[in-house]
């Protein structure tokens, strides 16, 4: 009788050990999680700081250019791997990347669609990573209707109604003693100009009706300006990423040239 009584205590002493080995355990993992959650939402914090600190270096970039410059910086690799270069704003530490795209340029508007009354306003030029301006010398627009459009530039601009390639020869008028002196000219050769470093291209739909229209730039290597370009930024802590975007309408800073006359 006295062994039995020993091995029951011996087994319940088992049991209550097991159990409190489990109950530990359990209790270890939750703090665990809890621990990992904490941290996952530390570094998702640390991530939108820096994402937001990337905005700031994108916009300045932009800002130190115009609206019309287009870069990408892309995430390096972790400075274990790399020599730090100094002055080089992302590299913050071994654990913390960002990066950003500034998209604002490309070499087509396709299927842009204009409504009735509205206009829309393209700059035939960009601006390369150096700031020096690169303009468009070869162009050709496709409408579903007949769009009066027309090129400013800085001295001179050319204008018509229609469709166009960039040999199409269109009235080419400038500004000579207050009055308006009228050639004709190629397209191309309007833009090649060498006083209208920046031109650009004003569409006015005259029509009752929504158009499309389909723009581009036939030379390789010259882009256009997007009449809306996205800007997204990255910020990445330890795996964690944040992105922002936004969206930026270039033609909200153009529409003073809206007023251009439209002469025929």
């Amino acid at each position: 009788m006295k062994n039995n009584t020993s091995w029951y205590s011996v087994i319940l002493a088992i049991l209550m050990v097991g159990f409190m080995l489990v109950l530990t355990s359990w209790v270890f993992m939750l703090v665990l999680w809890e621990n990992k959650d904490t941290k996952a939402m530390e570094y998702y914090l640390k991530a939108f700081a820096w994402a937001e600190g990337a905005i700031e270096i994108a916009l300045l970039k932009a800002k130190k250019h115009n609206y019309s410059y287009s870069e990408t910086l892309e995430k390096p690799a972790p400075l274990s791997k790399v020599l730090f270069r100094k002055g080089e704003l992302y590299n913050f530490s071994k654990d913390v990347f960002i990066s950003y795209q500034l998209d604002a340029t490309g070499n087509e508007v396709v299927d842009k669609k204009i409504e009735s009354s509205k206009f829309d306003i393209i700059p035939l030029f960009f601006i390369d990573t150096q700031g020096n301006i690169k303009k468009v010398t070869e162009i050709q627009l496709w409408s579903t209707a007949p769009l009066v459009w027309n090129i400013v530039g800085e001295v001179s601009w050319i204008s018509g109604i229609g469709n166009f390639s960039n040999v199409t020869e269109w009235n080419y008028k400038t500004l000579s003693s207050q009055w308006v002196v009228y050639a004709q000219k190629k397209i191309g050769n309007f833009l090649q100009i060498q006083e209208n470093k920046q031109n650009y291209l004003i569409l006015h739909n005259a029509t009752n009706d929504a158009l499309h229209y389909t723009l581009k730039s036939l030379r390789h290597g010259e882009f256009l300006t997007k009449d809306a370009s996205n800007i997204i930024w990255t910020g990445e802590v330890w795996g964690y990423k944040q992105n922002l975007k936004v969206n930026v309408n270039s033609s909200e800073y153009l529409n003073l040239l809206k007023y251009s006359i439209f002469w025929n």
